[in-house]
């Protein structure tokens, strides 16, 4: 993967435009990992890491501009990286994206990448239940 130095940042490019289907993901290994979503053709990049346990999102589920965790079902937003429902507390950084014919590149270490608005809430331990997993306690 190239890298192009971008000012403030560096563009990486992260695949092919043809790599990442409708509500599909690649994860692109880089330092830290980064995460391209296709969300009705459009291109959408977060960090790929989950910010409640460390699972990758480009392997957690897509629905919209949304993506849920495969761990533990934690859902953030692709546009924001505001998490939006538990056990993630802490959004998850954001970053810009742009094609250049068919390649696709992610902005990197920008001062201008996003880390996501408001965090979910609960209080204390409250991790929450899912309805993935029969409303069992989060396992992490």
């Amino acid at each position: 993967m190239g890298a192009v130095d971008g000012g403030e940042g560096r563009w990486v490019r992260a695949c092919a435009r043809g790599d990442v289907g409708p509500g599909e993901a690649v994860r692109v290994e880089i330092e830290p990992p980064v995460a391209v979503f296709n969300v009705d053709g459009e291109l959408l990049a977060t960090d790929d890491t989950c910010t409640h346990a460390q699972s990758s999102l480009a392997d957690g589920y897509v629905e919209g501009d949304r993506v849920e965790c495969s761990w533990h079902f934690a859902t953030f937003c692709l546009r924001t990286g505001e998490a939006l429902t538990l056990p993630a507390r802490d959004p998850v950084r954001t970053h810009e994206v742009k094609v250049e014919g068919d390649d696709v590149y992610v902005l990197v270490g920008a001062a201008g990448d996003h880390a996501g608005g408001v965090a979910a809430t609960g209080s204390g331990d409250d991790r929450g239940h899912g309805e993935r997993d029969g409303g069992r306690p989060w396992g992490g």
